[in-house]
C-alpha cells in the first residue's frame, strides 16, 4: 500500500509542477501582450508624429510659406516695396 501511496503522491506532485509552470507562463503572456500593446500605441504616437512632419515639411519647401517667413522673421522686402516699422509695437 505504500507503494500505490508514494505513486499517487508523486502523479500529484508532477500535476501541480505543470499546473505552476502553466500559470507561470499565463502571467508572462499576459505581461507580454501589455508590452505589446504599449508599444503598438508608442508606435502609433510616432507615425502620427512622421505623417505631421512630412505634412510641415511639404509646407515649408512651398515658396509662399518661405517668402512669409522672410518677410516676418527677416523683414525682407520685394523690391519697389517700402517697409514700415511701428516704434510703438513691441518686438518678439
Amino acid at each position: 500500500m505504500k507503494k500505490k501511496r508514494k505513486k499517487q503522491i508523486f502523479r500529484l506532485l508532477i500535476v501541480i509542477f505543470f499546473v505552476a509552470i502553466l500559470i507561470k507562463q499565463q502571467i508572462i503572456i499576459v505581461r507580454l501582450n501589455k508590452d505589446i500593446k504599449s508599444c503598438n500605441e508608442a508606435l502609433n504616437k510616432v507615425k502620427s508624429q512622421n505623417l505631421q512632419l512630412k505634412e510641415e515639411l511639404k509646407i515649408s519647401k512651398r515658396i509662399d510659406y518661405i517668402e512669409r517667413l522672410a518677410r516676418q522673421k527677416l523683414r525682407l522686402i520685394k523690391p519697389g516695396e517700402i517697409l514700415f516699422i511701428d516704434k510703438n509695437k513691441k518686438n518678439n
